[in-house]
């Protein structure tokens, strides 16, 4: 029985697509016979019709013969003002003439002291200054031959082994004395040939006193002999 049902259903399913076939043939069968027609012909005939359009006359007013007119509000040349005229400049006095003022010569001034003589007041005011310079100076020196009199030197010690090598000589030694009376420098100006002979000397300088007074700088010579 399933066979049968099975064997009807096939028949029908052919049946339809026999007829499906043939309903297709029917209809693809006038498209083949038609004519063609062109698409465009639709379109020429529409592009011939268009009416024409008339622009009109023209008006007799916008001719190319009329003058162009001026605009009023512009005024004629003669019209506009006049530029203010410059006023002339007045001629000023000339200037007076500077006069001539003559400079006086200068004197000469002789630098010879050949031609140039003092006066007798000069040559006693010369005198007189020369004179109390000596005067001081003699002062000052007496004043420090006082002070140096009085003063403490003790001689300097031999030195014993420059007396057993023969060593001996002067020694030239610069002080300067200060208000106290004491030796604040002193160095040897002429040294002698042996370094123990100049130490010792500098070492009994820098030992001495004077009495106090102004600063003052002395020279001493210290002898070293053998005997």
């Amino acid at each position: 029985m399933s066979s049968l049902v099975y064997a009807i259903n096939i028949a029908t399913l052919a049946l339809w697509l026999g007829l499906a076939g043939l309903d297709g043939v029917a209809w693809l069968l006038p498209i083949w016979h038609v004519p063609a027609k062109s698409s465009r012909a639709g379109e020429t005939a529409a592009l011939l019709s268009v009416p024409e359009i008339s622009l009109g006359a023209p008006e007799a007013s916008a001719t190319v013969s009329d003058p162009v007119r001026e605009p009023a509000d512009i005024p004629p040349p003669d019209a506009l003002p006049k530029p203010p005229q410059i006023p002339q400049i007045a001629d000023f006095p000339p200037l007076p003439e500077v006069p001539e003022v003559s400079v006086p010569a200068t004197p000469s001034i002789s630098t010879d002291p050949s031609k140039s003589a003092a006066t007798p007041t000069q040559r006693s005011v010369k005198v007189a200054v020369q004179a109390s310079e000596n005067a001081s100076g003699d002062a000052r020196a007496a004043a420090r031959a006082a002070r140096m009199a009085a003063g403490k030197m003790p001689p300097p010690v031999y030195p014993a082994q420059a007396r057993s090598k023969g060593q001996s000589g002067s020694v030239l030694i610069e002080f300067t004395v200060g208000t106290d009376g004491r030796v604040l420098s002193a160095y040897a100006k002429d040294p002698s040939r042996w370094p123990l002979l100049d130490n010792e000397a500098l070492d009994t300088v820098r030992r001495w006193t004077f009495p106090p007074g102004s600063v003052m700088k002395l020279q001493r010579q210290i002898d070293f002999k053998l005997k």
